[in-house]
Parts: C-alpha cells; sequence; structure tokens
C-alpha cells in the first residue's frame, strides 16, 4: 500500500467514525462540505484528528484550501514528506 493509499485508508477512517460519513460517500473527489456534510467546526476537527492520528501539526489557515479529501490526503503527506501537495483550490 502506497503513502496516499494508506493516508486515504486513515482519513477515511476518521471521517467514517468521527462524522459518522458513509464508506462509500468517500472518495478523493468528494467536496468536505457539499458531499460529506462537514461544517466549518466539523473541519476544524477533522484537520485535528487528522493531525493527530497522522502525526504532523499544521496552522489552521494552511488548511483554507484543501476542499476535497484527494486534496486533504494530498495535504497531509506533504507534512508528512511524502509528497508535494496538489489538488488545492
Amino acid at each position: 500500500m502506497s503513502q496516499p493509499d494508506a493516508t486515504f485508508d486513515r482519513l477515511a477512517r476518521i471521517l467514517r467514525e468521527d462524522f459518522h460519513v458513509p464508506a462509500d460517500a468517500i472518495t478523493p473527489d468528494a467536496h468536505l462540505r457539499v458531499d460529506l456534510g462537514l461544517d466549518s467546526l466539523s473541519l476544524t476537527d477533522l484537520a485535528f484528528l487528522a493531525q493527530r492520528d497522522l502525526g504532523f501539526s499544521a496552522a489552521a489557515d494552511e488548511l483554507r484550501g484543501v476542499t476535497t479529501v484527494g486534496a486533504l490526503v494530498a495535504f497531509c503527506d506533504a507534512k508528512l514528506g511524502a509528497a508535494p501537495p496538489t489538488g488545492l483550490a
């Protein structure tokens, strides 16, 4: 399993378990607000949980352009040193 796949799986688990997002809704192209129904507080919580689970640190303003699951995976991997971020809006 590649790093992006592992990161996606960990983020998908967080979305399923902590935000009750149906597994079939979690795709790389899924928009965090529009498709998954996360509001600003949920996005803040997601950022905290991702940082805690994956073991990195990020400022809140760094996540402003992250709008999709795929962009969140890329952001997390970049923070972990795995790949440069792509797909940021």
